[in-house]
């Protein structure tokens, strides 16, 4: 029965803290489901996300990462993208993207999406 429980425990712990699950500032009971089923919905996505990187990062560094990796408009339709750590290598070497460049143009970031949206990824949970 305890063999699964520190897991549930953790995964409580995460809705509260980072995905801010309470307090709730909703009146209305509908939008109080919504608002926990979009965390446990980013809770779900973010543990599948933590699988498929095998389990080398927390949920709290991989949502850590993607807040953090944006681009910023330089000019002629070119990005600049400032940020990189072991997180996001972790998602070039699973889901076989090259995020390496600082510099991409719009054309680079078009091809690399196209291509992996015909990419179909499986996992086992």
């Amino acid at each position: 029965i305890y063999k699964g429980l520190w897991e549930i425990e953790e995964s409580f712990k995460i809705i509260k803290s980072e995905f801010k699950a309470r307090p709730v500032y909703v009146k209305k009971d509908e939008h109080v489901e919504a608002h926990f089923l979009i965390c446990f919905v980013a809770l779900v996505i973010m543990r599948v996300l933590e699988q498929m990187l095998g389990e080398k990062h927390t949920v709290k560094q991989i949502r850590y990462s993607l807040i953090s990796y944006s681009c910023s408009y330089l000019e002629q339709n070119y990005y600049l993208f400032d940020y990189r750590d072991d997180v996001i290598k972790s998602f070039e070497s699973t889901f076989d993207f090259d995020l390496s460049k600082k510099i991409m143009s719009q054309s680079e970031i078009k091809k690399i999406l196209q291509y992996k949206n015909k990419r179909k990824y499986t996992t086992t949970l």
